[in-house]
Order: structure tokens, then sequence, then C-alpha cells
């Protein structure tokens, strides 16, 4: 991927899909062969950063998708409620970096 349609991903992602409250999933994959990936690593709860970082490399890009998720319609009386009550509401979202 060169940095001329890195760009344009981030763009696309940033600009055109999540500021207008879409979650933007990026799809991917990868041809794992049995030396690549041991048994250990199978199903393991706290892979390393280092081998993860090995799991996705090399990814080859396959599309995105933008995904329209309205709250449902009892949120806001939710919200009050949670917030009367002492219980101070946040929203997270993760983010990562192309």
């Amino acid at each position: 991927m060169d940095e001329a349609l890195l760009k344009d991903l981030r763009e696309q992602i940033l600009i055109n899909w999540s500021r207008k409250g879409q979650r933007v999933l990026l799809l991917a994959w990868r041809v794992l062969l049995n030396p690549d990936v041991e048994e250990k690593y199978i199903n393991a709860p706290d892979l390393s950063q280092e081998v993860l970082a090995e799991l996705i490399s090399d990814l080859i890009l396959v599309g995105m998708i933008g995904i329209v998720d309205p709250p449902r319609p009892d949120i806001p009386e939710v919200i009050q409620t949670c917030r009367g009550a002492g219980i101070k509401v946040v929203m997270v979202s993760a983010f990562v970096r192309l």
C-alpha cells in the first residue's frame, strides 16, 4: 500500500464515514501456514504486541464497510436515569491507526 492510497483510506474513513457516525470495519486477509502460527498462539488471551504485529503484517486489503448503528430509542432515558443515580456515563471507541 503506497502513501497515496493510505492517505485516501484515512480520508475516506475519518472524514466521510466516522464523522457521520458510522462504525468502520476494514477487511483484510492473509494466508497463515502452519509454521506461521504455533498452537500456543491460538486463543491465547494475552498475545504480546510483537506477536500480534507479526500476525497482522502483510495483510491484503479486501474492502471497507461503514455501519450506521443509531442508538436505541430508550437510550436517552437510560442515560438520564444513570446520571440521576450519580453514574458518569462515557462512550468509548477504539481507533486503530492505518
